[in-house]
């Protein structure tokens, strides 16, 4: 209710002020963040092998990563794989409910953890923004 009030004051704005762009963007972001927050998350099919792991059918060997982390949220812990080169660096799997000291303890057999790794700046505002 505050994000439709929020952005029909902006849109509100963009017409007062004349920027018809504004209000169109305006508009364009509001109905998307609507139509994300009525979908459902998805479930993937995640395999971990003794030479890697496989996420929805894209393979990842031990040896392209470089070390993981757990980070625990109220209602899910979330594990964050580092490869070593690669666009796509980190693959970041929502587990749930899984019990993250199994998972932990699973993954410490192929991987190094990493102490001190935390939650990119971006997930973090999507997180705290709900989107």
């Amino acid at each position: 209710m505050i994000a439709l009030i929020f952005a029909a004051l902006l849109a509100g704005y963009g017409i007062w002020a004349g920027d018809w762009t504004f209000v169109v963007a305006i508009i364009l972001i509001a109905c998307s963040y609507f139509i994300t927050r009525k979908s459902t998350a998805r479930l993937h099919r995640i395999l971990l092998q003794d030479d890697g792991i496989d996420f929805d059918g894209t393979f990842t060997s031990w040896k392209d990563c470089e070390d993981f982390w757990l980070m625990q949220f109220p209602t899910y812990t979330e594990l964050t794989i580092r490869k070593k080169k690669g666009l796509d660096r980190e693959l970041l799997i929502q587990t749930a409910d899984l019990d993250p000291q199994i998972i932990r303890e699973t993954i410490k057999a192929f991987l190094p953890e990493r102490s001190d790794g935390n939650e990119r700046f971006i997930d973090m505002l999507i997180r705290l923004l709900k989107i």
